[in-house]
């Protein structure tokens, strides 16, 4: 569309940047977070995030992107293990961003400038289970991936959990299978797995420092 004939507000920017991942990455990609600020309280700062299958897909996403009034911007932390960066497409006329990752990568706990992707199975996971929605981000985690992604989110990236996110931690905790989430959980936090999953019951705002304690020990 050529925004110099039409000039979209935000959320149609945001809906048509939406149809264009779904079909660019012929629906293999999950919008992991966030929902309830889609499209209202989207901005810069606070961003929509979207986990696509590959680095192969960027170049496709950003040439469909610029055409949007989009700057793709990549950060340039370290990576080890097959991690990637983020690719950061920014509007600022209409302040949207989407921060676009090419699979599930987190901060080291020592290292908040090295990123570290999560074991194989939860990645595999938050695709093979993704739930197509009647919604403007289209596809969504299930409830056992979303939650281990903030929880993952939270431990590793923010080192503290908000109350937007001890919210929705304690919503999902009502709609999950019990044996879903212990297997995700002890592969994403192997032998602390126990001691994270009864802190999230009990009192979520403490998850980093529960998670830190354990490991240190």
């Amino acid at each position: 569309m050529n925004l110099k004939k039409y000039e979209l507000n935000k959320k149609e920017l945001i809906e048509i940047c939406f149809k264009t991942i779904y079909q660019i990455t012929n629906k293999q990609f999950v919008t992991l977070r966030g929902f309830n600020e889609i499209p209202n309280e989207i901005s810069v700062n606070n961003d929509v995030d979207i986990m696509v299958c590959g680095s192969h897909i960027i170049p496709f996403l950003d040439q469909e992107f610029k055409k949007l009034g989009f700057t793709l911007y990549v950060d340039n932390h370290s990576y080890m293990y097959g991690a990637e960066p983020h690719y950061q497409f920014i509007n600022n006329n209409l302040d949207v961003k989407f921060d676009i990752v090419t699979g599930l990568y987190y901060r080291s706990i020592n290292d908040k400038m090295l990123w570290i992707p999560i074991n194989k199975e939860v990645q595999k996971s938050m695709i093979a289970n993704k739930i197509n929605v009647d919604e403007i981000w289209k596809i969504q985690p299930s409830s056992e991936d979303e939650l281990i992604h903030i929880l993952c989110h939270c431990i590793f990236d923010k080192r503290k959990v908000s109350q937007k996110y001890i919210d929705r931690i304690n919503h999902l905790l009502k709609n999950i299978n019990k044996n879903k989430i212990e297997y995700l959980m002890e592969r994403a936090f192997y032998a602390s797995w126990e001691s994270v999953y009864n802190k999230m019951k009990s009192d979520p705002s403490k998850l980093y420092e529960e998670y830190v304690q354990y490991t240190n020990y």
